[in-house]
């Protein structure tokens, strides 16, 4: 309804504007009663159109993933945002455990309950000897200890009960959180979500794209275009920016995009800015967290512009008029309003 609602503005603005660019004599002789299209133009068209399905010998070799995960994975996806919340459960990944003074000293406990809400992280008892101080045990569940039991579990070295020695608690990350931060699972999903939410189809987007030993992080195919991301959780350095490149063109990438929660180097930039003079292949970056969550939109924006762009040039290279500058007006003001 909206679109039949703009078309006869929008053919109105076409017919002024080639009238604009052509003498009067010329532009009398024109007709612009508008009729449908042939099948044999729309035949022309389709050949102006790049078609991904058409797989070369690498795309055969290529195995992805489908994009899977639950409303609580974009929860989790979502915290995981949060530079602070991610820094802490980083640590702890490394230090594998966590006393409570510890961990109230590094982040807020409205995010710790959010995190043990999500089931993120998990509590436990740590026992040491009174007398030396060794580690007697880590238990889940106070009832091991028995307490006021007579044959409640004693220390080995000072024959006191468990339940009289010193008794901390520790906190340790869940296999759930481990899943997510491994290979930064929880950027594959907050990403997936930022396109959906851009308005590219869930089942356009594959993940873990591996072929002859090499890796991508995200492969989205539609618009008719095919196009890599590259997810990184520190700097994107020049290290990083040759295989990415390569992989883009090998795979025949139009589009490679660097989403960093950190920033790319400047040495990156600089043999990005080269190779996008020098090739088909464009390559584009997003750093930090308001950043990515900015460009994302934007950049589906510009596929769709650009697959409108190369649905009406046969038209255009038709009727000697180039339509594009028109309709891309058209499309961005009704974006604004």
């Amino acid at each position: 309804d909206i679109v039949e609602e703009k078309k006869p503005e929008l053919l109105n603005e076409i017919e002024d504007a080639i009238k604009a660019k052509f003498d009067g004599r010329r532009a009398r002789g024109m007709d612009f009663e508008w009729k449908p299209q042939t099948v044999s133009f729309l035949r022309v068209l389709r050949t102006h159109s790049h078609d991904i399905n058409e797989d070369s010998e690498d795309d055969k070799k290529v195995k992805y993933l489908l994009s899977n995960y639950s409303t609580e994975d974009i929860k989790i996806a979502d915290l995981l945002v949060n530079k602070q919340v991610r820094q802490f459960v980083i640590r702890l990944a490394q230090l594998k455990k966590i006393t409570n003074k510890d961990i109230n000293e590094t982040i807020k406990t409205k995010e710790i309950e959010i995190l043990r809400s999500l089931n993120l992280i998990k509590e436990e008892k740590l026992i040491t000897c009174k007398q030396d101080q060794h580690t007697i045990c880590i238990i889940s569940n106070e009832d091991y200890i028995q307490k006021g039991q007579k044959n409640a579990p004693r220390c080995s070295l000072c024959n006191r009960y468990l339940f009289e020695e010193n008794i901390v608690p520790v906190f340790s990350l869940t296999e759930k959180c481990k899943e997510m931060i491994n290979n930064s699972k929880w950027m594959q999903i907050w990403i997936t979500e930022l396109l959906i939410k851009s308005g590219i189809k869930k089942e356009r987007i594959k993940w873990g794209i591996e072929a002859n030993g090499e890796e991508l992080d995200i492969m989205v195919e539609d618009y008719n275009l095919r196009f890599f991301f590259e997810l990184k959780d520190r700097e994107f350095g020049l290290g990083d920016a040759y295989p990415f490149a390569y992989r883009i063109k090998r795979y025949a990438g139009k589009y490679g995009i660097v989403v960093t929660t950190d920033t790319v180097s400047n040495d990156a930039k600089k043999y990005f800015a080269e190779e996008n003079e020098d090739s088909a292949t464009k390559i584009k970056w997003l750093e930090g967290s308001n950043g990515i969550e900015e460009g994302i939109p934007k950049i589906v924006e510009e596929m769709s512009l650009s697959q409108i762009n190369q649905t009406i040039q046969p038209f255009s290279d038709r009727i000697g008029f180039n339509l594009w500058p028109i309709i891309e007006s058209k499309i961005k003001q009704n974006i604004t309003n």
